[in-house]
């Protein structure tokens, strides 16, 4: 299983714009990616059904993303992650979560609702995939989260990924 983390530079969308400006930081979103689903791609994403897939290549347009190999996940780790994911899929973006901890840095968990890096925290945690202590996964920006992850994970390149 990988994370990649997302570049403002790959769009210029208004929500890319704000994320980089309340968080002081160019990066703006992340992704889980299933290697034994054939790239999958899952987060929470404003304007869609909060918790949804996609195929690689719709999410990962262009060589504006950071890649980083999650250790410890085989794939029977992965299809369990994935089937909690997908049990996730009918709740809501939180927009309020977005204000209320990325904008006011106010902790505050909006229950039934995510955004992707407060969503990837808490599988990466809640999986024991990452050596951290607890913190309110809704407190994780994409910027801090990337952070964390490259403290333990490897990055991988992107043409790696699509050879393999």
């Amino acid at each position: 299983m990988i994370i990649a983390f997302k570049n403002k530079a790959a769009d210029n969308s208004l929500t890319s714009r704000l994320v980089s400006a309340w968080t002081n930081s160019p990066w703006v979103h992340c992704e889980l990616v299933f290697q034994s689903k054939d790239l999958l791609c899952v987060s929470a994403r404003p304007g869609e059904v909060a918790v949804s897939a996609r195929v690689f290549g719709e999410v990962v347009e262009n060589d504006l993303w950071e890649f980083y190999q999650l250790p410890n996940i085989d794939a029977a780790k992965e299809r369990e992650i994935l089937v909690w994911l997908f049990g996730q899929s009918m709740t809501e973006y939180s927009y309020t979560g977005i204000i209320w901890n990325q904008v006011l840095h106010y902790a505050h968990m909006a229950n039934g609702q995510w955004f992707c890096s407060e969503l990837a925290f808490w599988v990466l945690w809640n999986y024991g995939i990452l050596d951290s202590t607890f913190d309110a996964p809704a407190n994780w920006s994409p910027a801090e989260l990337r952070s964390l992850v490259k403290r333990s994970c490897v990055e991988i390149d992107k043409r790696s990924l699509l050879t393999s």
